[in-house]
């Protein structure tokens, strides 16, 4: 019995579903990762220029 192209399909959707938690886990970790990076160097960042003096010329009149 020859199986339909959609049936044969099956155990590949089966996998790639089955797969697809730990990818999008694996994409959302990269991505928290990124914006922590961010974050910490915006901090630095501020944390120098209010050490420096230089804050008060970021502040608007």
């Amino acid at each position: 019995m020859d199986l339909p192209d959609s049936a044969r399909a099956l155990p590949d959707l089966a996998r790639a579903l089955r797969d697809f938690p730990r990818a999008l886990w694996d994409v959302a970790r990269a991505d928290c990762a990124r914006v922590i990076n961010v974050l910490a160097m915006i901090g630095s960042c501020g944390s120098a220029l209010e050490s420096s003096g230089d804050l008060r010329m970021l502040r608007r009149p």
